[in-house]
């Protein structure tokens, strides 16, 4: 841990880039997902190493956001399925993270709801449903509102390492991987906060074990209802494919920042056995 923790605090140097000395920047979302919009995260794609490197400054942040859901009335439904997990692991890793706040809270739980409710609906009718297009669109600014001032968490650390070494697109990556974090999460020594989402979304919730069971089965049935896979296997990754990226994927995992901001911080072991369960899609019981 003292490794992981050092290696992040090395590469922390702020250096401000002096975005605003030639222009003002205004952020047009086209799909209903990154919240780029409104965040100052910005991941970088290390073609050579094949990691993400997660860097960010408030600068990053546009000077305006146009939110305009008619830009997204054509999009796809896998994008709209991909982006819209993102959404929803945006919001849950925002709302449970280390760095949670009141002012993060009521967005993440918002957001949450809104991909809940809307989501299928945004996948299955597109165009025909301007009212799902809008709510998913608006979710995706307001979960970037929360998760930006709370950061995401063990399920990013996991879908960046995922998608720098294997074909699969960034929210279909955290997206899966959100449900066995949940299940993992919740088995560590600091308190989390499933309880409170769990009954927000009406489901059951007599302690937080339970809570967490039910809310990770609810995000595994709503990504099954909007086509998305709830293994790496289900995927369409081989095991001798996983087998010979696993080493790369547990280590930039490792080192991702993502990882030490979620309620429980893998170990040297943990990080394996988590990324078995996400291939195999068993359920995380450590």
């Amino acid at each position: 841990m003292q490794q992981l923790l050092g290696a992040v605090a090395e590469h922390a140097r702020c250096v401000p880039p002096g975005l605003r000395q030639g222009a003002r920047l205004i952020g047009i979302p086209t799909t209903s997902g990154t919240g780029a919009e409104v965040t100052w995260p910005i991941v970088l794609t290390d073609t050579r190493e094949h990691r993400k490197i997660s860097v960010g400054h408030p600068e990053n942040i546009p000077d305006l956001a146009i939110v305009d859901p008619t830009l997204v009335l054509d999009l796809p439904a896998q994008i709209t399925a991909d982006t819209g997990m993102d959404v929803l692991t945006h919001a849950v890793e925002g709302y449970t993270s280390q760095w949670h706040n009141d002012f993060a809270d009521g967005l993440c739980l918002k957001a949450i709801q809104l991909v809940f409710d809307f989501l299928p609906r945004a996948y299955r009718q597109g165009c025909d449903d301007e009212e799902a297009r809008e709510r998913m669109h608006n979710a995706a600014t307001i979960a970037g509102l929360g998760f930006g001032n709370s950061m995401a968490a063990l399920a990013h650390g996991l879908g960046h390492a995922i998608g720098a070494l294997l074909p699969i697109p960034h929210g279909r990556a955290v997206g899966l991987c959100l449900a066995y974090t949940i299940e993992f999460s919740v088995r560590g020594d600091l308190p989390t906060r499933y309880g409170d989402i769990a009954r927000f979304l009406g489901l059951a919730a007599s302690d937080e074990g339970e809570a967490a069971a039910c809310l990770a089965t609810a995000v595994r049935e709503l990504a099954r209802s909007v086509g998305q896979p709830a293994s790496l296997r289900e995927a369409g990754i081989s095991p001798e494919t996983f087998e010979e990226v696993l080493p790369a994927i547990v280590d930039n995992a490792y080192f991702d920042s993502a990882t030490l901001i979620g309620p429980r911080i893998p170990e040297d072991e943990d990080m394996e056995r988590l990324l078995r369960c996400v291939y195999e899609g068993r359920p995380v019981d450590f």
